[in-house]
């Protein structure tokens, strides 16, 4: 049985027919985040004080004190990651139509769940080295 090629309908543009602002558009709508300018704020004010404390330890391996620098490159990133799973949890919350949570309560739900991505992050990393030494051939 021969068919005739595909072609989409009249109303639905193809990618070859989309301009690159139209893409643009359809990122920023599915992004949201004018929509969330609180969560937004969350997340640069959590970026601006890692980076900070990013800054701090550079200016203090500069200094020789080679001690301070990993514990503000560690406050650093615990900065990061946490502040950055609040930010999440203020944009599901909204998503799930639920009642928003203050900063103050997402930081603290994400003090007591992140630790569980952290764990599954781990754990999908030793799996891949579990069957990266596996696949290995033996020397």
């Amino acid at each position: 049985m021969i068919r005739a090629p595909y072609r989409p309908t009249e109303g639905f543009p193809t990618m070859r027919a989309r301009d690159p602002l139209s893409a643009l558009s359809l990122v920023q709508r599915s992004v949201e985040a004018v929509r969330n300018a609180r969560a937004l704020y969350v997340r640069v004010g959590t970026f601006a004080m890692a980076g900070l404390r990013v800054a701090g330890a550079e200016s203090s391996l500069a200094r020789g004190a080679c001690w301070w620098g990993p514990v503000l490159t560690g406050a650093a990133l615990f900065v990061a990651f946490y502040g950055g799973n609040a930010a999440g949890v203020r944009v599901v919350d909204d998503d799930r139509g639920a009642l928003i949570r203050e900063v103050p309560d997402a930081l603290r739900t994400s003090f007591f769940t992140a630790h569980c991505l952290l764990l599954a992050l781990l754990l999908s990393f030793a799996a891949y080295a579990l069957v990266a030494a596996v696949q290995s051939p033996a020397r």
